[in-house]
């Protein structure tokens, strides 16, 4: 009954004796649906998806670059943890660049629109993170 509420149902029948090769296929069905509904709330979030929409990572096996919703991304290997928190935070948008915060209703100041929410910097661009970073480039 679960399986049939995921973004993508999985179909299992229950009414003969479960196998092992039926349980792996509904496993691997499982996982399929996992990363078709992360695939579409990354690209459907506001949020998320500057950053990681069409993001590619290392696939071990091929060595090729795929896109893959469920995987290790290798800035988590970065051994500063400091710096490793503040990528994070740039990736999942909880930081506090304009775009992330004029989204929020705060004392009495009203939401933003998007394109109003300007670079403290240059005033020329919204400030979401890919902005942020070339124009901290450019500045240094």
């Amino acid at each position: 009954i679960v399986l049939f509420g995921l973004y993508t149902p999985v179909e299992l029948d229950i009414s003969s004796e479960l196998t092992i090769p039926m349980v792996e296929d509904a496993m691997k069905l499982v996982k399929v649906s996992m990363e078709a509904r992360i695939n579409h709330d990354i690209e459907t979030s506001s949020k998320t998806k500057d950053l990681l929409t069409g993001s590619l990572e290392m696939d071990s096996e091929s060595g090729k670059l795929v896109k893959k919703a469920l995987d290790f991304r290798h800035y988590l290997r970065i051994t500063s943890a400091n710096h490793r928190r503040a990528l994070t935070r740039m990736v999942l948008s909880c930081h506090s660049l304009a775009v992330e915060r004029r989204r929020w209703k705060e004392r009495r100041k009203p939401v933003v629109p998007r394109e109003w929410r300007l670079c403290r910097f240059c005033r020329t661009d919204v400030e979401d993170p890919p902005h942020a970073m070339s124009c901290a480039t450019n500045r240094s």
